[in-house]
């Protein structure tokens, strides 16, 4: 598997992925997601693991606003560590002087759960919840604490 940044012909197949992961994204509008490809891509802001042709997890993040905003692996391969590689990546990038945010929806984070877990397990706390045209939603936090922590 390579590691590396999404190019503009990655698009359908960055769309394919997010198609087959849509039962985690209820809001997915393959026209909004193309535009939201397009747009960071354009930033040099969308991390993928690629399989051959194929797309096997990617990661869009903003480093203006120090925030991860979408992370997709494919269901055949997760809990191999590619998310946290991702996830790995972007924070690196963002830095570690300024707390790094993670939006993301709030099914399955619950204490206990498998998201819940993975996001603490990067350093993330829960924050604000919000629900945004009927889609409970969850803002996480990695403070600078948390980072420098991991370093020492």
């Amino acid at each position: 598997m390579l590691f590396s940044s999404a190019r503009h012909r990655d698009i359908p197949a960055l769309l394919e992925l997010a198609e087959s992961v849509r039962d985690s994204f209820p809001d997915y509008d393959e026209a909004d997601y193309s535009r939201t490809f397009r747009r960071n891509i354009g930033r040099g802001s969308v991390l993928c693991i690629r399989s051959g042709a194929t797309i096997a997890a990617a990661l869009i993040y903003s480093p203006s606003h120090a925030a991860i905003g979408y992370l997709a692996v494919r269901h055949t391969i997760r809990r191999q560590g590619l998310g946290t590689a991702l996830m790995r990546a972007a924070m690196e990038s963002l830095g570690h002087a300024r707390p790094i945010y993670l939006h993301a929806l709030r099914k399955n984070d619950e204490p206990g759960g498998s998201l819940h877990s993975f996001y603490t397990s990067l350093g993330f706390t829960p924050a604000q919840e919000e629900t945004i045209e009927g889609i409970p939603y969850r803002r996480w936090i990695r403070h600078p604490q948390a980072m420098d922590a991991e370093h020492t």
